[in-house]
């Protein structure tokens, strides 16, 4: 079967910061700032510069970036997982199939062998997720595809019949005898604590324990929701959930929950209406730390915390790292030897943390950034020049954040600045009195730097061209949207307009009942998806709205939404039932 794919393909530049790094060259530029002796050693001479930039009063110390070597092997962008194992090494798990070694902290991996994972995949077993004990005890939820449901491009439907197998060091596998209440659906993940114990959460509320033997016993009910993200701190489980405004700390062996305001009123002032998605990413992550402390790690950066007290200690700015990245959302993370980080992201990326007590902790050099809204794609380019120029610090002003002020208010105080010679070096002209800055000659021409580009820096010509003005050219668009359909050339000659869309899909919809036309299952994501060609055809030549055109786009867009989603309830009632268990798989997927 096959149906209507919508998409963008975005051209994310942020071309203001591009050229200012090429006229910060001289004062910053790439350089090794992670380069000092691994471990918090030092040789005479990174002593002798750690010295003088303290009595210069400058602070020496923070966290940079440092290489992993893969072995060539390419990460699948879901369920990684890292575990440290008793003996100091590491371990990686791909639900691809493979598992990597470091015995480096993390610095360099190679494939590991496992007779038991080379038999599943010779089985044709789909393994869903795999955590390791700290003795390489493995436990691995698998499944396995539906018999002839094998495409021509090579995909298969797998069964939702989830089962779980134990794996001992001396590779004896171990069945577990699945318990799971109804609306449990399918086990989700899988976790060791650090005393052996075996975890597995569901898509339902409950969790439960696996023994060595291959039991399985129901272990907690979590009255709000399912835990999306389970960890362990000693005999502390740490939990956190889609839509919870706290994460949850359970004392397994006194068998009740932990009250920390502190930590509670930071989650809630800096990560409220956090992201949770379990195997793929989530945008606060909560892991062990030393004997008395947990980590938190999100895009403001990683902090430290000693359960019961109160601070949160503040030790990797996300700012000067990739966690200001919003592209780069924490997979998974462990504390390796040396108060080092090793984390895995979305998007098929690892990075390891390392504190040099060489650097200063931030950079002399400083570059503002404003915008009047946070901007995602803004921070994203921050994060990659940050990266490439770790001498200089790029702080992000925000007019609106907090909602503190009106838009015109912001506006106001920035002209303010900015005709005091104290305005930020770039800002973001969205929604902001772009032909009045250029009239007052505020804006930097950038034709000449944009020009001189070539080959993969090249900018393309026609979308410069439309901003250029008698040779000059004081602003380009941060982000590139092109909408495109894909679909069979029958089906496509015959889409004109929004009309034609929903009609080609209702004539879809009648031959395929459980099929997913759109790949769109939102109110709002069918009208962002289709508002991108129609918004030029909102406004009449004099200027004003053109609600004729307006109301025929809802119509068009309520349409092809009722078809879409006439796909969503067939699949669902045919796989989960109706009522509860439907919501849950809902809410958490």
């Amino acid at each position: 079967m096959r149906g209507i794919i919508t998409g963008k393909r975005i051209a994310a530049w942020l071309l203001t910061l591009v050229l200012t790094l090429g006229m910060l060259a001289g004062c910053g530029g790439r350089d090794d700032a992670g380069a000092g002796t691994e471990g918090g050693g030092t040789d005479s001479a990174a002593g002798d510069e750690t010295a003088q930039g303290e009595a210069q009063g400058t602070a020496m110390g923070r966290y940079v970036e440092k290489e992993t070597d893969l072995g060539g092997n390419t990460l699948t962008d879901w369920n990684g997982r890292v575990f440290q194992m008793a003996d100091g090494s590491l371990l990686l798990s791909d639900n691809s199939g493979f598992v990597l070694r470091s015995r480096d902290n993390g610095a360099s991996w190679s494939r590991e062998e496992l007779p038991w994972l080379t038999k599943m995949k010779e089985d044709n077993k789909y393994i869903y997720t795999m955590a390791f004990g700290s003795d390489q005890t493995a436990a691995v939820i698998w499944t396995e595809p539906e018999e002839g449901t094998e495409d021509s491009g090579g995909g298969v439907q797998m069964k939702m019949d989830f089962q779980i197998t134990l794996v001992k060091p001396d590779n004896t596998e171990i069945p577990v005898v699945m318990k799971l209440e109804a609306e449990d659906v399918m086990p989700n993940s899988v976790s060791f604590s650090e005393q052996g114990r075996i975890i597995v959460s569901t898509i339902g509320s409950n969790l439960y324990e696996v023994t060595t033997d291959g039991s399985m016993e129901k272990f907690l009910y979590i009255d709000d929701g399912g835990p999306s993200l389970v960890r362990f701190h000693g005999n502390i489980m740490i939990m956190d959930g889609w839509g919870w405004d706290e994460p949850l700390l359970y004392d397994m062996e006194e068998k009740s929950y932990i009250e920390d305001e502190v930590l509670a009123e930071f989650v809630k002032e800096n990560y409220d209406g956090r992201e949770c998605n379990p195997g793929d990413s989530y945008e606060l992550f909560l892991v062990s730390g030393d004997d008395d402390s947990i980590y938190l790690a999100g895009q403001t950066g990683v902090y430290r915390h000693v359960l019961g007290g109160t601070v949160m200690e503040q030790v990797m700015d996300g700012s000067l790292s990739i966690l200001g990245n919003p592209t780069c959302k924490v997979m998974d993370m462990l504390v390796a030897d040396n108060n080092e980080f090793v984390m895995l992201f979305a998007g098929e990326k690892m990075a390891r943390f390392v504190y040099d007590p060489n650097v200063p902790s931030r950079p002399d050099e400083k570059l503002t950034v404003w915008s009047l809204e946070d901007e995602a794609v803004l921070r994203q380019a921050i994060s990659e020049y940050q990266k490439s120029n770790p001498a200089v610090y790029v702080e992000y002003e925000i007019g609106l954040e907090g909602n503190s002020m009106t838009r015109e208010d912001a506006i106001k105080n920035l002209n303010t600045r900015t005709m005091a010679g104290k305005g930020p070096d770039v800002f973001v002209l969205d929604n902001m009195p772009m032909d009045s800055y250029i009239e007052k000659g505020i804006l930097l021409d950038m034709a000449p730097l944009l020009d001189g580009m070539s080959g993969e820096e090249a900018v393309f010509p026609n979308v410069v061209d439309a901003f250029r003005k008698d040779g000059h050219v004081y602003t380009v668009p941060c982000e590139m949207q092109l909408p495109y359909v894909l679909g069979r050339n029958s089906d496509i000659n015959k889409m004109t307009d929004m009309s034609t869309v929903a009609d080609v899909m209702e004539d879809m919809r009648e031959n395929n009942q459980g099929a997913d036309l759109l790949r769109v299952s939102s109110p709002k994501g069918m009208m962002r998806v289709f508002s991108m060609a129609s918004v030029p055809a909102w406004q009449t030549e004099e200027g004003t709205l053109d609600k004729e055109t307006v109301s025929d786009f809802l119509t068009q867009a309520k349409r092809m939404y009722d078809v879409q989603m006439g796909r969503w309830t067939v699949s669902l009632r045919r796989r989960f039932g109706s009522g509860r268990a439907r919501r849950r798989f809902i809410r958490n997927t």
